[in-house]
């Protein structure tokens, strides 16, 4: 397979369940600039239209790490 990058589907879903929960109950305030903590990712920054990275850099994967994933 020819390698491709993605944002991890895993980080992804990681960080919507936490912002939702979060959301929820009141611990995370939903504005611009705001910040939260999310295990295995750190601290995560709310930006402008509600744009949160979930990490720096985007995932290779390619035939060496593919069935690692597991998604």
């Amino acid at each position: 397979m020819k390698p491709f990058r993605l944002w991890s589907p895993y980080n992804e879903g990681l960080l919507a369940a936490y912002f939702a929960v979060g959301v929820k109950n009141g611990t995370i305030n939903n504005e611009v600039g705001a910040t939260f903590e999310v295990p295995e990712l750190g601290t995560i920054t709310i930006g402008e239209n509600n744009v949160m990275n979930t990490q720096a850099e985007l995932t290779t994967f390619n035939a060496d790490n593919i069935d690692d994933f597991d998604f």
